[in-house]
């Protein structure tokens, strides 16, 4: 494996990671998994960046940094990196007419596509349909 990304590149990999879930068919909103950063910590062993999740998300304050520095938002989707794997964590609001596992398995299969690209552990993605409010 290449060199791990860095936090900025990682919060920046996050905010992609976003857009594509928002680009998808079907989705309505993307947003961030409440205590994503804290649960994961809990969670996973060997972790080594934890980076988006939202404001208040729970993610290394040195990656929160890296994105309000570069001008950009806390990115929502919530990416975990350990030893042996990545964890990608996102909620996504579904529209109407709009088959939510179908629209939450496309967005998975597009993000586990994009983040193979990077020079990271394998990845799974959580994504979890919720209401609109």
């Amino acid at each position: 494996m290449a060199d791990p990304l860095d936090d900025d590149r990682l919060s920046l990999l996050a905010a992609e990671l976003g857009a594509l879930a928002a680009a998808c068919p079907g989705v309505q909103r993307v947003q961030a998994r409440p205590g994503f950063g804290s649960l994961v910590r809990q969670a996973v062993e060997g972790l080594g960046a934890v980076v988006g999740g939202g404001p208040g998300g729970g993610a290394d304050a040195s990656s929160s940094a890296a994105a309000l520095e570069g001008g950009r938002p806390v990115p929502l989707v919530g990416v975990a990196v350990a030893e042996a794997e990545t964890r990608v964590t996102l909620d996504i609001a579904v529209g109407e007419g709009a088959q939510g596992p179908a629209v939450a398995r496309e967005v998975a299969a597009r993000l586990l596509e994009r983040v193979a690209a990077e020079p990271l552990p394998p990845a799974s993605v959580d994504v979890r349909i919720v209401g609109l409010t």
